[in-house]
Parts: structure tokens; C-alpha cells; sequence
């Protein structure tokens, strides 16, 4: 469903309650859902969201993400020296 859902329609939850955003569970949970790739693509729309998803405490929603990948897509384990981010950078870009 987040991949048919229209990107204005994730920015104006964003707009409405930064705060409740960041710190509803639930919220976190629809990214951890996702692709990866897709969680990489929707932090390249807006500062906000690059802001939100590339923050050192949303690590674990992009583990989370690398658990949605099954079969001959699954990538290996993320290196130790990079982050989840610039790892997902160079896997699907």
C-alpha cells in the first residue's frame, strides 16, 4: 500500500505533526515495511524525509526494511564500516 500511496499525501502527515511523527511506532513501522530501495527513493523527494530517514536513530527501521528482501534479491549483510544507508545507495542505484 506505501507503494501506491502518493508521496504528497506521506509529506503532509509530516507537515500536520512533526512530533507525534517521530514518535508514533506505528509510523516507523510503514517504512520498515518497505523495500529498501523504496525507503532510499522517498528520502531523495524532500529534505524532510532525507532529514527523517537518514537520522542515526531510524537505523534499526532500515534492518528492519533488509528483512523484507527475500530470495535472489537478498543482499549480503551491510559491511561494518558503512551505514545502512550508503549501503542501500550502492546496492540499487
Amino acid at each position: 500500500m506505501l507503494l501506491g500511496m502518493p508521496i504528497d499525501i506521506l509529506y503532509k502527515v509530516w507537515d500536520i505533526s512533526p512530533i507525534v511523527f517521530l514518535l508514533t511506532q506505528r509510523r516507523f513501522q510503514i517504512f520498515s515495511l518497505a523495500h529498501p530501495r523504496d525507503i532510499m527513493h522517498i528520502s531523495w523527494t524532500a529534505k524532510v524525509f532525507n532529514k527523517f530517514l537518514t537520522s542515526k536513530s531510524l537505523q534499526h527501521v532500515w534492518q528492519a526494511s533488509f528483512k523484507t528482501v527475500t530470495g535472489w534479491d537478498q543482499p549480503p549483510p551491510c559491511p561494518w564500516e558503512m551505514t545502512e544507508m550508503p549501503y542501500v545507495n550502492l546496492l540499487y542505484s
